[in-house]
This record gives structure tokens, C-alpha cells and sequence, in this order.
């Protein structure tokens, strides 16, 4: 009887295999012209509008923001070794 039990994990798996292969095998559905427009211009109004809670944020809409400049001083390791690029020369 335990035995019978286990084989139900494996055709559980195998329905559940072929429900989904039924759904994904499906026919597409039409898509309509109208209602394509009509929700890429709710789309569009949707990303015009400012995020909630970005009420005091520096860009206004349709600006884009600016990304710090990194410096440009190199950096040395816990050991005082430069690790900048001129410190892969070997001496004569």
C-alpha cells in the first residue's frame, strides 16, 4: 500500500505537467487595435506621473539626473601598495 502512495507523487507531477503544457500549447488571442492603443496611453500617462513620495526630489519629469563623478585619485591597500594601474610595472 506504501508503495502505491509514492507512485502518486510522480503522476501527481506528471498532471500537473500536462495541465501546464495544455495551457502554454494554447492559441493566442486576438489583440484588438483599439484596445491596444487605449492601454499603451495609460501605460504612457502612467510614466508621466511622479512617484509617490517624490514630491521633493531635484529632476522634474522627462529630465534625467545627474550621477556623481567618481574621483579619480587612486587608492592603496591596507598594506600602503598602490593599486592603481602604473603599479603592475617591474623593475629593470
Amino acid at each position: 500500500m506504501s508503495a502505491l502512495l509514492w507512485w502518486l507523487i510522480p503522476l501527481g507531477a506528471t498532471l500537473a505537467a500536462l495541465g501546464w503544457a495544455a495551457w502554454r500549447s494554447r492559441p493566442a488571442r486576438q489583440i484588438d487595435m483599439h484596445s491596444s492603443m487605449s492601454d499603451q496611453e495609460r501605460f504612457r500617462a502612467a510614466m508621466q506621473r511622479p512617484m509617490p513620495g517624490s514630491q521633493g526630489s531635484p529632476s522634474s519629469p522627462g529630465t534625467p539626473t545627474q550621477r556623481p563623478q567618481r574621483s579619480r585619485t587612486r587608492r592603496s591597500g591596507s598594506d600602503g601598495q598602490d593599486r592603481g594601474a602604473s603599479s603592475s610595472k617591474r623593475p629593470a
